[in-house]
């Protein structure tokens, strides 16, 4: 029987006398990276549903779904995390860069038909013509702050942020836009597209 090398039982000897590399986890938490990419997680505060995670999204994880009843809407953005492959891309981005964060929890076991999830719901701006969906109220809110004054050359922008303060009223169309007060509404791009070529066919 040939006799081990000198130099390898040394560092099995040094070995059982030296401190574990392996984690004690599941007894305890694991120390995790910085840089580690955990389960995302919406940030209520930073999300503006944009809808931006959800169209970059590679793995088709985070689901999307717009609830309208005439005048109002809400949105519901879900991330499945037993579908999600934690690229990071969600986070990367993020319209605001704090709408949705990887976290550091890697501990995702569960029990039960339905797997973990994140998720976060915001208004909707509805198109006071047709219904039709303009986008988050957050969102929308959100331009406003980014364009300063220029936000008043759209008035779907401004009029949102006015009936936010309480400083406008908005009252649903009967019929579609068909004449130029029309203009100063809350309107989808169609909408506001067909009353202009409205207004330019009367000159």
């Amino acid at each position: 029987m040939q006799k081990p090398k000198v130099r390898e039982l040394a560092e099995a000897i040094k070995a059982i006398f030296s401190q574990r590399y392996t984690s004690k986890f599941p007894k305890e938490d694991a120390e995790v990276a910085p840089t580690f990419r955990g389960a995302p997680e919406y940030q209520d505060q930073g999300c503006v549903g944009c809808t931006a995670c959800y169209n970059v999204c590679p793995a088709d994880a985070i689901h999307l779904e717009d609830s309208v009843n005439e005048t109002e809407g809400e949105r519901h953005l879900q991330v499945n995390l037993e579908e999600c492959i934690y690229c990071g891309q969600c986070e990367k981005y993020c319209t605001t860069g704090e709408g949705i964060e990887l976290s550091q929890e890697y501990s995702l076991a569960f029990s039960g038909k339905e797997g973990p999830t994140t998720e976060v719901d915001k208004d909707l701006v509805i198109c006071d013509a047709c219904g039709e969906v303009l986008g988050s109220k957050e969102h929308i809110l959100w331009l406003y702050s980014k364009l300063g004054n220029l936000a008043y050359s759209n008035p779907s922008i401004f009029l949102t942020y006015l009936e936010n303060l309480d400083l406008a009223r908005r009252d649903r169309l009967n019929e579609r836009p068909g004449h130029r007060s029309d203009r100063v509404r809350v309107l989808c791009p169609e909408c506001r597209r067909e009353i202009t070529v409205i207004e330019e066919g009367e000159k």
